[in-house]
């Protein structure tokens, strides 16, 4: 390898982009090399700052709660294999941005929080809830018995989780699935308003949604599988309803 071949390849090295042959080239013709070892450090030092330059951006709001149930779902999937951690969802809740603009950098933070979320969900269903968090369960109504669910909340951090086992794989077209099972937030007076979606796991047999806001607002949540994303009211039968969790007596 030439100095113009190296000079070619060490902006891609920079950014964690050369391909596994060419950076041991890479590699071999640096040790040898005190003009290509400079303008190597010049190139990691510019992609340092590339961060910096980038225009704080706002996240959707529901990238958060999408994020959260994606990984409650995948670990919750293998709580079985995993030993018994205490939980640590108030700090996880804590940690994730929610309305703050969100530069590279804090995506690279927010990340970091998801490894929190892999290591703080991993805990059994069953185990006694921490305190502060009020849980319900319930099983299938007719159309599915097969499904069962668990919905917990939070009152410090006005944040509700709803995992379900037991329900089938959406039915699939073209590669590609049909719909997603809608969570409905369900008032006193019987309407239901779209609280969110349920995020799967990798196994396809767990799923779960992360519910923002106060849980008081509404009485129950019901579980429908909805054959178009975005449907304003339910179109198909109610799978599971669980009430809401209700604050134990003193």
């Amino acid at each position: 390898m030439t100095c113009d071949d190296c000079d070619l390849l060490l902006a891609a090295h920079a950014v964690g982009a050369l391909d596994l042959d060419d950076e041991r080239r890479l590699v071999v013709h640096l040790q040898g090399c005190a003009g290509c070892q400079a303008s190597a450090a010049a190139y990691l030092h510019t992609a340092d700052l590339l961060p910096l330059a980038l225009e704080p951006v706002t996240p959707p709001p529901a990238l958060r709660s999408r994020l959260l149930a994606r990984v409650h779902a995948e670990v919750a999937g293998e709580e079985r294999s995993r030993p018994r951690r205490a939980p640590l969802r108030e700090r996880l809740w804590r940690t994730l941005p929610a309305g703050r603009g969100l530069t590279a950098m804090g995506a690279v933070a927010a990340m970091a929080a998801v490894v929190l979320a892999v290591w703080s969900f991993a805990i059994p269903h069953r185990q006694a809830s921490p305190p502060g968090v009020l849980v319900s369960r319930a099983c299938g109504l007719t159309p599915l018995p097969s499904a069962c669910g668990e919905l917990s909340y939070t009152p410090a951090t006005h944040q509700s989780v709803l995992t379900v086992q037991g329900l089938p794989p959406l039915p699939v077209a073209n590669s590609a699935p049909l719909g997603g099972y809608a969570v409905w937030l369900i008032h006193r007076n019987g309407s239901p308003v779209l609280g969110a979606y349920l995020e799967p796991a990798p196994d396809g047999r767990t799923w779960a949604a992360v519910l923002e806001g106060d849980a008081s607002s509404y009485v129950a949540v019901a579980t429908t599988h909805e054959p178009r994303i975005g449907s304003a009211v339910p179109t198909g039968p109610e799978l599971l309803r669980i009430s809401r969790p209700l604050t134990p007596p003193s």
